[in-house]
């Protein structure tokens, strides 16, 4: 049986495949902690710290917990309280639910971002899309992260 504390361990020591297990193994991301935080708030205040000192490698692994927090449930809104939008976090959220689905071959997920045109295809191109959806329900994750990094997907709000 995992602890609802054990997601603030992870969160502090900055880890991700654990806190990923505790998410996956059914720990609500709305739990609190001793001082009455949610794990998103927590998040939101390292990522702040993390910006102000220019440790922007860590702040990246905090937005991806935020992103992984937030597909399993967490209300964005808490980040928005503590450090207004958090920029770039949405690219987070989109690539973890699109990894998660691929690893899962559950593409449902993937067609709702599509839908609401979260993630979108160069040139609207429906054979790209097409093609993106095989990938996922295959679970080829060297094939959809490809269509990424050749710019041919695309989440909203990339910066």
């Amino acid at each position: 049986v995992v602890m609802p504390q054990s997601i603030f361990s992870a969160i502090e020591s900055g880890d991700l495949a654990t806190l990923e297990r505790i998410l996956d193994g059914g720990v609500s991301p709305l739990v609190k902690n001793e001082k009455g935080e949610h794990p998103l708030s927590r998040i939101a205040a390292l990522i702040k710290q993390c910006f102000n000192t220019e440790k922007f490698e860590e702040e990246d692994l905090y937005k991806k917990m935020a992103a992984m927090l937030i597909v399993h449930g967490a209300p964005a809104d808490d980040l928005k309280h503590a450090f207004g939008e958090v920029s770039n976090l949405h690219r987070f959220v989109c690539q973890y639910a699109v990894d998660l689905a691929v690893s899962k071959r559950k593409p449902a997920s993937v067609a709702a971002l599509i839908r609401d045109r979260t993630l979108w295809f160069q040139n609207d191109d429906e054979r790209l899309e097409a093609d993106f959806m095989y990938a996922v329900e295959k679970g080829d994750k060297a094939r959809v992260d490809a269509m990424f990094e050749k710019g041919l997907v695309h989440c909203a709000f990339e910066q």
